[in-house]
């Protein structure tokens, strides 16, 4: 994280562009694709600069479905939002175990771990039970029934979950984890 600070630091917007668009192509990440990102006036060059490094430290596959879904962002808290998601899936990459792909599934940014199993990563800082969250988890565990290769699945936040969130994530038999943050971001 400080050597993409630095970079910020010691570049003016125009080179970071620059700097980001080679990164993200040697990546594999499409022309159209790469520009649309870097086109996206919601993320500042920091922002940027610190996601596509997150992306460019985990040589993995389905960083495209990332950047796919991160260039939807429609104003800057979502942006944070995405940098925050790449820099704990980094985090996770670096620190707890390397994975194998980065998937969108059913517009939920999720890591696929070698084993099969999937990890769910969120900068929030409390989860309660609505029926809203049902309907999402729900959707969620159709996508990932439909593969036949998810063999757990995990769920990391920032925060906490409330008793009844919890009971539920763990009764449909995810492994919760929270204050995600001490774990991943280790200096």
């Amino acid at each position: 994280m400080r050597g993409m600070q630095k970079l910020v630091r010691d570049n003016p917007p125009n080179k970071l562009r620059e700097i980001n668009h080679g990164k993200l192509r040697a990546m594999g990440i499409s022309e159209e694709l790469t520009n649309a990102f870097l086109d996206n006036y919601k993320y500042d060059p920091y922002e940027e600069t610190l996601l596509v490094g997150e992306l460019e430290t985990m040589k993995i596959e389905g960083r495209d479905a990332f950047l796919s879904r991160a260039d939807l962002a429609t104003d800057k808290s979502t942006a944070l939002y995405f940098r925050t998601v790449a820099q704990m899936m980094g985090g996770y990459h670096r620190n707890i175990e390397p994975v194998q792909a980065i998937h969108n599934t059913v517009g939920l940014l999720n890591l696929q771990r070698k084993n099969g199993g999937r990890v769910l990563l969120a900068p929030v800082d409390y989860v309660f039970w609505t029926e809203k969250l049902a309907a999402k988890v729900d959707d969620v565990e159709q996508a990932l029934a439909k593969s036949s290769s998810v063999s757990s699945k995990e769920v990391w936040i920032t925060g906490r979950f409330d008793e009844a969130a919890r009971k539920e994530f763990e009764g449909r038999g995810w492994k919760v984890i929270e204050n995600a943050e001490d774990k991943l971001m280790k200096k």
